[in-house]
């Protein structure tokens, strides 16, 4: 029988809690109680003060904006972090008469966020949401994560090469929802450039009319960072209309 010191056996538990708690924030959804009540309650407040002229008090949008409920709005933004809605809604929202995009506070905008989640029925936790968790915090369905609904814009990272008389992507990791897809930044390439390579494979289209910074030639094999439009991943048929494809170095480590 093997002995282990108390501290040794402390240490070994607070590192498999520590993982633990890391493995659960980087999964984390918005079907894990990441608002309180309270928050959401603060934000009612605040969207009956400068969203309902244009959004409805139901949230449905009428004919002139988009809706904030139902399955429309989840398809438009699911599968992505909340920090995308939220840095959306900060920069672009109000739009009335006497609010200017941009001009409420962090913390009103946060809280307009946790009362758009109750209103979509995701349920409410013990913690108030900070802007610091937007980034670790899924939006998912109510089903939970759910493949990329059609149509929506990624970016995805793979290798490169030759089909037929095009291309396609190969190795390729899960293609991850971004909102702009004919542009990127050195953030974003970081994060491509140290992202590790998968199983998936997309044909590519749109690349013989595309402006690369090489000649496709070159980049031919090489660990590229494609963004654009997907139609259907999982299908036979699976491709994406590229509108950006930078270089992120060799495929072999």
């Amino acid at each position: 029988m093997r002995y282990f010191s108390t501290s040794l056996l402390l240490a070994a538990c607070g590192l498999f809690l520590f993982n633990a708690q890391e493995s659960r924030a980087q999964s984390a959804t918005v079907l894990d109680g990441i608002y309180n009540t309270q928050q959401a309650t603060r934000g009612k407040r605040a969207y009956a003060r400068y969203c309902e002229e244009c959004h409805l008090s139901d949230l449905e949008g009428g004919a002139l904006e988009p809706p904030l409920v139902s399955v429309l709005f989840l398809d438009a933004w699911r599968e992505d972090y909340l920090w995308s809605l939220y840095d959306f809604i900060a920069t672009r929202m109000p739009k009335s008469d006497d609010y200017r995009p941009g001009s409420l506070k962090p913390q009103e905008y946060l809280d307009i966020l946790t009362y758009i989640l109750q209103r979509n029925d995701f349920p409410a936790g013990r913690d108030a949401l900070s802007e610091d968790a937007l980034h670790q915090v899924l939006l998912v369905s109510h089903d939970g994560p759910m493949p990329l609904p059609p149509n929506a814009t990624v970016r995805a990272v793979g290798c490169l090469q030759p089909d037929g008389g095009g291309y396609r992507l190969e190795q390729a990791a899960s293609p991850s929802r971004v909102r702009t897809s004919d542009e990127t930044d050195e953030v974003e390439l970081g994060r491509s450039a140290t992202q590790e390579l998968g199983d998936v494979t997309l044909a590519l289209n749109n690349l013989d009319v595309l402006t690369t910074s090489k000649p496709l030639a070159d980049l031919t094999g090489r660990k590229v960072q494609a963004k654009g439009v997907l139609n259907s991943l999982g299908e036979p048929n699976a491709r994406l209309f590229v509108l950006s494809l930078e270089d992120l170095g060799s495929c072999n480590p």
